[in-house]
C-alpha cells in the first residue's frame, strides 16, 4: 500500500509559480510467479496439409512424407494462447503414423521452420534447429505414436522478438533415396487422439510485473 498519483489532477496557485496535486492512496497487487514455474498447454494443428511434386499443396484425411517421389507435411499450430510475457522452454511435435498406408522398413525424417508465406515446395525452409528422427517400422507397428523435439524451431515463432510463425515442414532426410514413404494421421481423419499436436513447455517470468486494468 502507497500513496501515488493516480491519473493527477493539477490545480495552479494563483499569484504564485507552485501548484498543487491532488494524490490519493492506491493499493496494487502485485503478482510474483517463482522461477521454477512452469505450465503446460497442448496445442491442436490449426493447418496441416501436404504437398508432393505433382502439387503445390491440398488438404487430405491423410498427411504424408516420401523420399523417391518426394511429399512434405506442413504444420502450422495458433500461438496466440500463449501469454505474450511467457519464454518457451520445451516444444515437442507429436505424430502418429497410420502403418496400413505407410511402406518403409527405417525412414529418417527431419523438421524444419518454414521461413516465408509461400506454400508447398516452392516454400523455403531453415536449417538451423532443424529436428530428425529415424522412424522404425517393427516399432510403430505396435506403438504408431512418435515425437519430435522442436524446441529451437519453436521458441523464435512464439518470440515477441520475431513474431514470425509460417509453420513447420516435415520432409524425408533425403529425399532422393528409395521409394519409403510414411503416412501420418491428420486433423481430418476423425482420429483426434492421434492427430498431429504440439506440447509446449514455457515458464512465466521469475520477477514481478505490474498489470493495471
Amino acid at each position: 500500500e502507497f500513496a501515488s498519483s493516480e491519473d493527477p489532477q493539477t490545480r495552479p496557485l494563483a499569484g504564485t509559480d507552485s501548484s498543487t496535486i491532488k494524490v490519493r492512496p492506491v493499493l496494487r497487487v502485485v503478482s510474483q510467479v517463482s522461477a521454477d514455474s512452469t505450465e503446460l498447454t497442448e496445442l491442436l494443428a490449426a493447418e496441416d496439409v501436404f504437398a508432393d511434386t505433382l502439387t503445390v499443396a491440398r488438404s487430405d484425411t491423410v498427411l504424408t512424407v516420401a523420399n523417391g517421389f518426394p511429399a512434405r507435411t506442413f504444420l502450422k499450430f495458433d500461438y496466440s494462447g500463449i501469454p505474450r510475457e511467457a519464454t518457451v522452454t520445451r516444444a515437442v511435435l507429436k505424430l502418429a503414423a497410420d502403418m496400413d498406408v505407410s511402406s518403409f522398413d527405417s525412414m529418417a525424417v527431419v523438421c524444419h521452420a518454414v521461413l516465408d508465406t509461400v506454400t508447398g515446395f516452392a516454400a523455403t525452409y531453415g536449417t538451423l534447429g532443424s529436428a530428425t528422427t529415424v522412424l522404425k517400422r517393427d516399432t510403430l507397428a505396435t506403438r504408431p505414436a512418435f515425437s519430435i523435439d522442436v524446441t529451437p524451431l519453436v521458441q523464435p515463432q512464439t518470440s515477441q522478438l520475431v513474431k514470425a510463425n509460417y509453420g513447420l515442414v516435415i520432409k524425408s532426410f533425403d529425399e532422393t533415396f528409395d521409394l519409403d514413404f510414411v503416412t501420418l494421421v491428420s486433423t481430418r481423419s476423425g482420429r483426434s487422439d492421434l492427430a498431429p499436436r504440439l506440447e509446449i513447455h514455457y515458464r512465466m517470468p521469475p520477477l514481478p510485473w505490474y498489470r493495471r486494468d
